[in-house]
């Protein structure tokens, strides 16, 4: 982009210059079209929903930092030929009212060049004027109308407008979901203490693709405080970041009375901003706490200064580090102060030492004590440590390269053409050697065509790398397991995945782990679970392999020693594509096998069982059967600070939908 840039730069300079009389007027005319051109970008950005931004003399700004794939596609191109239109209409004006012999303006002389001249201007600038009117319409920037043409449908509660698409996921729970956000402003108003001026604009996008489509976010969902929007994608019911993007909304009420952001020194403290954020939502993983997560992370070496948390090096960290550490810190002040404190503390901009009256470091010595007086067991630090495992953009040597390069991934796979889908791949693994997933996948596509000895060999290069985080040697020994099952070898399966069961891993994969381990040690469900599973297959769309898994779970329920895990998969497949009354019978037919066997699931499967049924129930509008599974959660769950906090919002999460579902106002149509 920097070539596009420098020749707009130059023409907007010589033409700065033909136009004036003086070097002095010549500068001020040319730096002061860039000065408006780069206005206008600040302008849209804080009042628009784009958070991206295209300008003739900056080029394209991606928006989100944490995503990582910015290629140059056809919309900047676009963009740069809008660009060269403008400019080549204002040359031809250049050269009609200019003399070329003194660089003077002049008349224009008669004549049928004159003519020519001014009639080609006019129709390049005309064209150029009507580009730059329907930018949103050519995706060079994102207005409400541009959202609103994606998600046409809107329903109203009391404090928000929540906008989304007719027949899609969210429109089928969208009674659920207006609940959910009036539950999540109850909560947080609670806390805080203030409300935002409303309504709150919440827009819900199918997916991340439609997002990054229509205003720039991709797999990051963002709330600029200052606009009160929130820009979500679909998630699973109930969303797990809406309390998160929901508290940027209340942070305008906060901050700085322009963006709403915690300011000292005029910088915002994105610390705080972030940091606030994730205490309120005090995100539960893996039956961890935020404070018990940053705990892990301390043990590993990993947790960050608060100075730099606090401070402008908060970008800089790894967002899964920066994120976890800020949030902690936050609710410690919260817990050991009152959520007023944080409250001041965020007002402040970050003065520690007036707010808390002890210095950044006297605070950090008592936070840090209170972290190392958890207990945490040592195995549920390892099976974090991949999940923590990660670099910040900055310490990546080719970050946005390789969000380039797996999207080219992407395309080549779906064109079939498996030798430059093997030459990007290879190419990922030099690139970042120290990054063991690319390895995997890399492996994951030599499986996918049934080359399988070279698909081992990649996997036990991970797998045998003590130096790994456990998780990722267990995704390893998975992916060979999976071999020998593709290849009718079961035994050599199971003993591939004991081996990564004894390894220490999070739950959601224990049980990935578990379902696998099954299909290898039970040849009465093998077929089945493998039909459900679908691994190394490419020629599915979403649709096919949905149905594909429903099918497979159906007839596990009817098999011997099926009986609940089928219920339980098929319920979380329908729960996925939000058919929520549908997922809690299953889940319901699951319970109830599994209160006639309680060895029919494991622990991992048990817990997960209640809280999908739970959701499900509550979203169907079931109360009493989502309290009934929410008190079979907490009898599941291992005692620790995460099952309290976690059972205790479910609680007041279905006390107000009983009282609160159903208060909404539809859009005509």
């Amino acid at each position: 982009g920097a070539g596009g840039s420098a020749m707009v730069g130059w023409w907007t300079g010589a033409l700065a210059a033909l136009a004036t009389r003086t070097r002095r007027r010549a500068l001020a005319v040319g730096f002061g079209i860039l000065v408006a051109s780069t206005l206008v970008v600040l302008v849209r950005l804080y009042r628009d929903p784009a958070v991206f931004a295209f300008d003739p003399y900056w080029g394209y700004f991606a928006g989100a930092i944490y995503d990582e794939n910015v290629a140059l596609g056809p919309v900047y191109l676009a963009y740069r030929a809008y660009n060269a239109t403008a400019l080549a209409a204002a040359i031809l004006l250049a050269a009609l009212l200019v003399d070329p012999a003194t660089l003077r303006p002049r008349r224009p002389p008669p004549g049928r060049r004159s003519a020519l001249l001014a009639a080609a201007a006019l129709a390049l600038g005309a064209r150029a004027a009507y580009v730059g009117a329907t930018a949103d319409e050519r995706g060079f920037h994102a207005t409400l109308d541009t959202l609103e043409r994606v998600l046409p449908r809107t329903v109203r509660t009391d404090h928000f407008v929540l906008h989304f698409a007719p027949a899609t996921a969210t429109h089928r729970e969208i009674e659920a979901l207006a609940a959910e956000h009036e539950f999540a402003y109850a909560e947080l108003a609670r806390r805080l203490g203030v409300e935002p001026e409303g309504p709150i604009h919440s827009f819900v996008f199918p997916d991340a693709g439609a997002k990054k489509a229509a205003m720039g976010a991709g797999r990051v969902e963002v709330a600029p405080p200052w606009r009160r929007h929130l820009y979500l994608h679909h998630r699973p019911f109930p969303p797990s970041s809406l309390f998160h993007e929901l508290a940027h909304a209340f942070e305008s009420a906060l901050g700085d009375p322009i963006f709403g952001l915690s300011l000292r020194g005029g910088l915002p403290n994105m610390g705080l901003v972030e940091g606030l954020a994730t205490a309120m939502a005090d995100p539960v993983v893996d039956g961890l706490s935020i404070h018990e997560q940053a705990a892990v992370l301390r043990r590993l070496g990993k947790l960050p200064p608060l100075a730099r948390v606090l401070g402008p090096g908060f970008w800089s960290l790894a967002g899964r580090h920066a994120y976890t550490a800020a949030g902690s810190f936050a609710a410690y002040v919260a817990n050991t102060r009152g959520d007023d404190a944080l409250v001041a503390l965020y007002r402040s901009g970050g003065d520690v030492e007036a707010v808390l009256g002890r210095s950044l470091p006297e605070v950090e010595r008592a936070y840090h004590a209170f972290l190392d007086a958890l207990s945490l067991p040592p195995e549920a630090v390892e099976a974090q440590r991949a999940r923590f495992a990660v670099r910040s953009i900055f310490e990546r040597p080719c970050a946005h390269r390789m969000g380039r390069l797996f999207g080219e991934v992407a395309r080549a796979r779906a064109r079939g053409e498996r030798e430059r889908t093997f030459e990007l791949l290879g190419t990922a693994c030099d690139l970042e050697p120290f990054e063991p997933r690319h390895r995997l996948a890399l492996a994951e596509e030599h499986a996918a065509f049934g080359e399988f000895e070279a698909a081992r060999t990649e996997y036990a290069r991970v797998a045998e790398d003590a130096d790994l985080p456990p998780a990722v040697r267990a995704e390893a020994l998975e992916g060979i397991a999976a071999t020998w099952l593709a290849g009718g070898e079961p035994q050599r399966a199971t003993e591939a995945l004991d081996r990564a069961l004894a390894l220490p891993v999070p739950e959601g994969f224990r049980r990935r782990l578990e379902l696998a381990r099954r299909a290898a040690a039970e040849p009465a469900l093998r077929g089945t679970i493998l039909r459900y599973l679908q691994r190394f297959v490419r020629s599915e769309d979403g649709g096919s392999l949905l149905a594909g898994r429903i099918a497979a779970a159906a007839r596990l329920a009817d098999l011997p020693g099926g009986r609940a895990l089928g219920p339980y998969l098929e319920g979380r497949q329908l729960a996925n594509v939000a058919v929520f009354d549908l997922a809690a019978a299953a889940l319901g037919r699951a319970e109830d096998a599994l209160a006639r066997d309680e060895a029919a699931l494991s622990p991992a499967f048990a817990r997960a069982l209640a809280q999908l049924h739970a959701a499900a129930a509550l979203a169907a509008g079931d109360f009493d059967a989502a309290a009934a599974a929410v008190d079979r959660l907490e009898g599941r769950m291992e005692d620790t600070a995460g099952r309290a906090a976690l059972v205790d919002r479910w609680r007041r999460r279905i006390a107000f939908h009983r009282t609160h579902r159903g208060r909404v106002v539809r859009s005509p149509g």
